[in-house]
């Protein structure tokens, strides 16, 4: 069983991830190498982001 913090975490690093995703696929050229150095780009900043939220701020998803 998880805590509900990591809970948290794990939601919000799913969330941010699908809108960094689709951010990114909007705001991209389609080519394959640049889609891979936006997920490279966007994952840390999104791990980060979501940690603030879960644990800093202890923003509750549901």
């Amino acid at each position: 069983m998880v805590s509900g913090e990591f809970e948290q975490f794990l939601i919000g690093a799913a969330v941010l991830m699908v809108a960094a995703l689709v951010a990114g696929a909007a705001l991209a050229p389609p080519d394959p190498f640049t889609q891979v150095a936006v997920v490279a780009v966007s994952l840390p900043v999104v791990l980060v982001g979501s940690y603030v939220i879960a644990y800093r701020r202890e923003f509750e998803w549901m």
